[in-house]
């Protein structure tokens, strides 16, 4: 309720008195990896963007319309895949392209750059030094020692070196070329742990006590079970994450099954409205949620 506030009830008052938006409101937040930078800095390409400021680099050479939101963006990039299949592919470029780095959340990681090094590089005349974050799925916190010892070995092959251990119970790794992106995937799902809706504003992870004094093993265990259900049910109805990261070669292309009825898009991707109340709140036949 009161982050940012006085800049929330400026723009509440601006609009009151008339003024015309010129694009949606931008925040940055500090419990994000990088901090309110890369908030900030997608929002100001935008703002250049409608501008029409530096517009070969902020617009893609020209003026796009009005700037979709993260949920348009979501709707409207085949289920969660936009261009990142391609644009990961791409060896010309150590960045993905903006409409991506939105959807890239959805699958576990934030693209970054070194900000101590962008002055330098704006002065060679070449990009900034872009990189990628990635977040591990891992629902109570629970991994294997086996686990534990594959991420290490993947921070040291793939990563800066560093495996940070996050307050929601999981691990993430930096500094990942964009070029060892699908690699770093596939060598977490080898030791059977995955990042689909790690990042941005999904589920990220269902946390569970680790303490193993205060309850009994069973109950633990059945409790951890929950955590697992919990977060299973708000994961994303989407095959992209497989087809983008872990998939190789045209035989292995996703068989998708068509559902005996009709899903708009838009709910096929995202949680359902009535989750919550459908699994913590309501009890017997007759309260279950009518869906359309």
């Amino acid at each position: 309720i009161n982050f940012a506030k006085p800049a929330r009830d400026l723009d509440e008052l601006l609009e009151k008195l008339g003024a015309q938006r010129l694009m949606p409101t931008g925040f940055g937040d500090d419990q994000d990896v990088d901090q309110y930078h890369t908030g900030f800095g997608e929002w100001k390409s935008q703002l250049y963007s409608r501008l029409g400021v530096d517009t070969a680099a902020a617009a893609g050479g020209g003026d796009d319309g009005p700037v979709k939101t993260d949920e348009q963006i979501k709707v409207e990039t085949k289920q969660l895949r936009g261009s990142m299949k391609e644009s990961l592919d791409d060896i010309t470029t150590g960045q993905i392209p903006f409409q991506d780095t939105k959807l890239i959340k959805s699958h576990g990681s934030y693209q970054q750059d070194d900000r101590d090094l962008r002055e330098e590089r704006q002065k060679m005349g070449v990009e900034n030094a872009f990189s990628f974050m990635i977040r591990v799925r891992l629902p109570g916190g629970y991994c294997t020692a086996e686990q534990w010892l594959a991420m290490d070995d993947i921070c040291g092959k793939f990563a800066n070196g560093t495996l940070k251990i996050t307050t929601r119970q999981t691990w993430q790794v930096h500094g990942v070329l964009k070029r060892d992106v699908k690699e770093t995937m596939r060598a977490m799902n080898k030791a059977c742990m995955d990042t689909v809706a790690a990042c941005g504003d999904v589920c990220r992870n269902v946390l569970c006590t680790s303490r193993p004094d205060v309850c009994s093993k069973a109950l633990h265990e059945e409790i951890l079970n929950y955590t697992y259900n919990i977060h299973d049910h708000c994961l994303p109805r989407s095959g992209a994450y497989h087809e983008i990261f872990l998939m190789q070669g045209d035989e292995m292309a996703e068989k998708t099954q068509i559902l005996n009825y009709t899903y708009n898009i838009h709910d096929h991707c995202l949680p359902r409205s009535g989750a919550y109340h459908e699994i913590f709140l309501m009890q017997g036949d007759e309260m279950a949620e009518k869906t359309q």
